[in-house]
């Protein structure tokens, strides 16, 4: 899959894992993503370009996977 993440998909009330690995997605990381409940976060090997949004707080999160030299 390619193209960027809509600034709303993490408005999602139950979600809980987010996983998009091994895909060319491309842009920022979307804020919305941070949700209190989030507990898998993986997106590795895909093209996302700027910090991860501090709302997204890796310490928080069980299971987090994303590639340092790409944000």
């Amino acid at each position: 899959m390619t193209g960027s993440l809509p600034s709303d998909i993490g408005n999602l009330p139950d979600l809980n894992s987010f996983s998009l690995e091994d895909n060319l997605f491309s842009g920022v990381i979307p804020v919305s993503l941070g949700q209190p409940q989030l507990n898998i976060f993986r997106i590795s090997r895909n093209r996302f370009a700027g910090k991860i949004p501090p709302q997204i707080n890796p310490s928080k999160i069980r299971n987090f996977a994303a590639d340092p030299s790409n944000l």
